[in-house]
């Protein structure tokens, strides 16, 4: 009776340990993006979909002051926004902060939109490491999930890739 009960005792637990499918799934390239609505440092508000309805491809940058390879990459970001038109909008997603991220942004002059305590919107988005870096199309589909062992330049060479395949795309469409 008493192994009966016990195996009973390691099943039950096993069924209510067991993660859903929800929580296993990440997100792929592929995958509709979840949409979101923050306020910037500067009080403007901006929504994911909103921004992609405009016509606008999305880069979203999740990073930390701590983190070593976010500090090089938000620069980087920064001047890959000054070659952009207004078809590509870079926001940064501060995460699972310890120090002073607008500190940062003002002492390096970044501009592009800064977001604070977005932990939820990386909870969403499955982001697991920094800096993390997701590229959605108009289509509201993500196209790019920066992986954590992609270097700097191979992410930015991708990131331009993107740009220049929506750019062609979108001018055979309008005919021009």
């Amino acid at each position: 009776m008493f192994r009966l009960s016990l195996f009973v005792c390691v099943i039950a637990c096993c069924i209510v340990a067991r993660p859903s499918s929800a929580d296993v799934h990440r997100l792929q390239e592929g995958d509709v993006a979840p949409d979101w609505m923050m306020t910037d440092i500067e009080g403007h508000n901006y929504s994911l979909y909103q921004e992609l309805d405009s016509g606008r491809q999305v880069v979203m940058v999740f990073w930390s002051t701590w983190c070593k390879f976010c500090k090089v990459m938000l620069p980087e970001m920064n001047l890959f926004k000054q070659s952009l038109d207004d078809d590509t909008r870079i926001f940064a997603l501060n995460i699972w902060e310890s120090g002073d991220p607008v500190a940062y942004f003002d002492t390096r002059n970044i501009d592009i939109p800064l977001m604070l305590r977005a932990d939820d919107i990386a909870d969403r988005y499955k982001i697991d490491s920094t800096p993390g870096l997701v590229f959605i199309g108009t289509d509201k589909r993500i196209r790019y999930i920066r992986s954590s062992r992609e270097n700097l330049s191979d992410t930015m060479r991708h990131l331009q890739l993107l740009v220049i395949k929506d750019r062609a795309k979108h001018a055979s469409n309008s005919g021009g």
